[in-house]
């Protein structure tokens, strides 16, 4: 049996390697009691711009989220509503993700969603935009920003 003291040490030294290392390790500590197995947790706290307006029919966003454990996401759900609604899924490896998705760091992440594709008409529309990101636990954690569409209007020539 394990004395407080060095559960208290094996706890620090837990503590220091998680600051060292950032979310991506994954740590087992064998005790006299068990396996204790330590999981980071996906966490989603800010997706930027959270707001897009264009005059663009077709258009590519680009999106920067923040958080934790994003080299452990495998999966993104994009869904909209709106004018029309829908969803599309981004699994690791595939196109889209290889093509549009840059881990830049385990907290930080760019996304490059195709937003608005061959819109048409006069007036304005506007979509909510809902991002959920699922790591290999199966956790998963959502983030939301808006599209509109304003199509540039010209006045005729009256003269």
């Amino acid at each position: 049996m394990m004395s407080k003291r060095t559960l208290g040490l094996i706890s620090f030294l837990l503590i220091a390697i998680l600051a060292l290392f950032g979310s991506q390790i994954l740590i087992q500590v064998v005790t006299a009691g068990g396996t204790v197995t330590v999981t980071p947790k996906l966490s989603f706290t800010d997706l930027q711009p959270s707001q897009i307006t264009t005059s663009e029919s077709t258009y590519r966003a680009t999106l920067t989220a923040t958080g934790s454990n994003f080299y452990n996401v495998i999966e993104i759900v994009w869904s909209w509503s709106g004018p029309d609604s829908g969803s599309e899924t981004w699994k690791k490896g595939d196109s889209n993700w290889n093509n549009y998705v840059a881990i830049t760091s385990d907290t930080s992440m760019t996304l490059r969603p195709m937003v608005l594709y061959q819109e048409t008409g006069t007036q304005t529309k506007t979509w909510t935009w809902t991002v959920t990101l699922k790591d290999s636990t199966g956790a998963t954690a959502s983030r939301q920003f808006t599209v509109t569409y304003q199509p540039s209007f010209t006045k005729p020539d009256l003269r």
